[in-house]
């Protein structure tokens, strides 16, 4: 189901994490022969995003660089708001972390179709990710003066902080089986192990 229907928006893969609880790069990890990385963007394609930016540290071919590089997530978030605004005319944006394996197209389709509608941020209660974000002066500002204050924490420049700055609305869902996360190498085993008894 497409949803960029309504109106166009772009998709953002958050994969520049060292994945140092993982012991391995979570992008490349495989279910079915298929890399988490690769699935993400089939995903987000799936459900009408005109476009797919990826957020990583290797510079590989298609991902986006970060405007502000080492400075987490939100760093991430700043350079697809800005990609955007230049080759999507401010087309807002929807991020997908890398490490839930299991978003489905209707949790996502979900989130798209609430933000659209409310002209405003969403994400789902208790998880900040995946979330959709539109893209404002006032949105690209913030994270601007955020991430260029040298002085400013770790905490303050977290997803969660951010979706509570924009007054992100927070949906529910059915489907919380299908947010989990999997940073360890004993959670990606448990969850292997769960889909191939299914």
């Amino acid at each position: 189901m497409s949803t960029n229907k309504i109106r166009p928006f772009v998709g953002l893969i958050l994969a520049g994490g060292y994945s140092s609880r993982m012991g391995e790069d979570k992008a490349l990890l495989e279910i079915d022969g298929e890399t988490l990385l690769q699935r993400n963007i089939k995903l987000l394609k799936q459900i009408g995003a005109t476009d797919v930016f990826v957020s990583r540290n290797d510079f590989s071919e298609g991902s986006l660089p970060d405007i502000y590089p080492h400075q987490g997530p939100l760093s991430g978030v700043h350079s697809a708001l800005f990609q955007s605004q230049l080759c999507h005319n401010s087309a807002p944006i929807i991020v997908l972390p890398i490490d839930m394996p299991l978003l489905s197209e209707d949790l996502l389709i979900c989130l798209v179709e609430a933000g659209l509608t409310m002209d405003n941020a969403v994400h789902y209660i208790e998880h900040p990710l995946p979330a959709f974000i539109p893209n404002s002066n006032l949105t690209r500002e913030y994270l601007e003066a955020i991430l260029s204050d040298i002085s400013a924490t770790k905490p303050s420049r977290s997803i969660r902080r951010f979706l509570t700055r924009i007054d992100a609305v927070q949906l529910s869902t059915g489907e919380n089986d299908k947010l989990i996360n999997t940073n360890t190498p004993e959670q990606w085993c448990d969850l292997i192990n769960s889909l191939s008894r299914n």
